[in-house]
């Protein structure tokens, strides 16, 4: 009887020796390494099709920064960050473009170009880190 430890190993053999093909040797002895390695590669190989924008006028809307983004094709979500007491915006934005081909368009068409006298800053959304909690 095969084991699940013997699938999930087989399955990543096979996902390392198909992903390392073309590789110098010192990137691919790096990515023989187990999991972490197969990890790593789908990061820096898909695009996120998240966006963050920055740099945002306090007086720029959410409907500013959605209908300028879908000048660039399939817009997803768009959510203008606010500051919790205030209520006003805290300048930057995190638009969701509909594929990684729409994304990367935006990310070219926007980037350094002005809204509301201000040039935006657009580019791939990091994900979000953990902070330690407030007491």
């Amino acid at each position: 009887m095969i084991s699940l430890f013997s699938l999930v190993t087989a399955s990543l053999f096979i996902r390392l020796s198909t992903a390392t093909v073309g590789l110098s040797r010192r990137a691919h002895h790096r990515a023989n390494t187990p999991l972490c390695a197969v990890l790593k590669l789908e990061e820096t190989t898909a695009m996120a099709t998240k966006l963050y924008v920055g740099n945002l006028s306090p007086n720029t809307t959410e409907a500013q920064v959605l209908d300028l983004f879908k000048q660039s094709g399939n817009v997803v979500s768009c959510v203008l960050i606010m500051d919790k007491v205030t209520g006003k915006s805290k300048g930057f934005a995190f638009v969701e473009m509909g594929s990684e081909a729409e994304a990367a368009k935006a990310i070219a068409d926007r980037n350094g170009k002005e809204l509301d006298g201000r040039a935006l800053k657009v580019n791939e959304a990091k994900p979000r880190e953990e902070r330690p909690i407030k007491q």
